[in-house]
């Protein structure tokens, strides 16, 4: 990547990353498709559906699956921002589950930044959130640290 390039993306991350505030919420829906959860569980070697089955025969989402994503719900959402922008790298997660969700079920996420913070040259945001069924039950919580994309300012 050439120097100005590698410019562009800090810019961008830096000034988006001053308008995040600790507090700041956000609300997400997600239906897990069979497609998906398939794809996923070929890519990590999971032998699907294997035990991923309710009691009535439904096709379970593996819980690894059901998070909310902090860069992808806080972050540069910007098609035009260089890709080095977009997205960026965990750093840590804390995660709890109580029911399984069902594949084609919608999960809503609801997420709140925690954290925010600049270490090393990355720019990191904490959220904290919660996934509920239709029905408003708990289905998992958790905790997520990530920098906003995956360049650094030197």
């Amino acid at each position: 990547m050439n120097e100005a390039r590698l410019q562009e993306a800090i810019d961008v991350i830096e000034k988006h990353f001053g308008t995040l505030r600790v507090g700041q919420s956000a609300q997400q829906e997600h239906v897990y498709t069979e497609e998906e959860v398939r794809h996923y569980a070929e890519r990590y070697d999971i032998p699907y559906p294997g035990s991923y089955l309710s009691a009535q025969g439904e096709l379970l989402v593996p819980p690894g699956m059901v998070f909310m994503r902090p860069a992808a719900t806080f972050g540069i959402t910007d098609a035009e921002a260089p890709p080095q922008a977009r997205l960026g790298i965990y750093t840590q997660t804390h995660r709890r589950y109580f029911r399984p969700v069902c594949v084609g079920h919608k999960v809503l996420f609801n997420g709140e930044i925690i954290d925010t913070y600049e270490r090393r040259g990355f720019f990191y945001l904490a959220v904290k959130w919660e996934a509920k069924d239709e029905d408003g039950e708990v289905l998992a919580r958790g905790e997520e640290w990530h920098t906003l994309g995956f360049v650094r300012k030197a």
